[in-house]
């Protein structure tokens, strides 16, 4: 069984002998959770004050005041990784390996078929239940209800990539019909249209991990070897943005100012939407990865989750 991160470990897109990050300044964070050395949590979101955390060996937990208390809850039905989560309007849709992926309205967990076998990485969803997955070799699925039924998205790769390669795709945002993909090669793709059509806004070398675009239209993402990408206008164009470190980043979070990038041993923190950066690794107890981070809206101290299932909330 492997996990997202072991897939990019396959992929060639990460490497664990990464350095660490300098010492840039203080931060405070508290711990919330740790599991045992053998745990991991792969991603995190939030709905409001309730949020959802998932990882190795279908492990769910959720808190329901912003992060500050976690406790374990019902699992989908399997034992596989859980390697993305989405919530909104109190329903929640998770994804992982083998195309599965789950919905839980409230009452217990329902599988859904997804027509791919391909790992799907992550997911998002609106509250209006119009949800967009993406994965491995390219996998792309689309949701008009809440995940409890999937589309294929056909995309013409030939036309993008030289040998109609199929990338990797790890990241997407959605915003209203705005949908944001991000994935090997510093693709960005972009569909103004909940999925239905799409267009590159951006193309390099290094993979993209994860993006956030906030409420004003700013956005990050990042990526491998700290390549990191900004946004001034919704995703629609992109530019490079110095990152504080050269280790690969796999989550990133932004709301007005505030942004916090996760990675391999890397927990950085920016009050100036990514401009600058400083380290809170030693605060939040610096480990091999971070994978993912998220907090519940006008929430300024985000919740960071990765190895041995460890929950950080990041408010320095």
């Amino acid at each position: 069984m492997r996990s997202r991160l072991s897939v990019l470990l396959a992929c060639g897109a990460l490497s664990l002998a990464a350095p660490p990050p300098a010492a840039l300044a203080a931060a405070d964070c508290r711990v919330v959770h740790v599991g045992t050395p053998h745990d991991a949590m792969y991603d995190i979101a939030f709905d409001g004050p309730e949020g959802v955390a998932v990882g190795l060996a279908a492990a769910v937990f959720t808190t329901p005041d912003g992060g500050r208390t976690w406790s374990e809850a019902p699992s989908p039905p399997t034992d596989l990784a859980l390697l993305g989560v989405a919530t909104a309007a109190g329903q929640r849709l998770v994804v992982g390996q083998r195309g599965q992926a789950f919905r839980w309205d409230g009452a217990g967990w329902t599988a859904a078929e997804t027509g791919t076998e391909e790992r799907i990485m992550q997911v998002d969803v609106t509250k209006d239940g119009v949800a967009v997955a993406v994965g491995a070799f390219g996998a792309m699925i689309r949701s008009d209800d809440f995940g409890r039924t999937w589309q294929p998205i056909r995309m013409a790769w030939e036309d993008i990539l030289e040998d109609g390669y199929e990338p990797h795709l790890y990241a997407v945002h959605i915003d209203g019909a705005a949908v944001t993909v991000g994935g090997e090669f510093g693709l960005v793709l972009r569909s103004l249209d909940a999925g239905l059509t799409w267009s590159v806004a951006y193309q390099a070398e290094a993979s993209i991990f994860d993006l956030s675009i906030n409420d004003s239209g700013r956005g990050l993402a990042v990526g491998q070897d700290g390549f990191m990408l900004a946004t001034e206008d919704g995703g629609a164009t992109w530019h490079p943005q110095r990152a504080a470190v050269d280790a690969n980043l796999l989550g990133v979070w932004l709301a007005a100012d505030r942004a916090v990038a996760v990675g391999i041993r890397s927990v950085l923190v920016s009050d100036d939407a990514g401009a600058t950066w400083r380290d809170a690794g030693t605060c939040a107890g610096l480990t091999t990865f971070y994978q993912s981070v998220d907090a519940p809206e006008g929430q300024t101290g985000p919740v960071i989750v990765g190895e041995n299932g460890r929950i950080v909330v990041v408010s320095g």
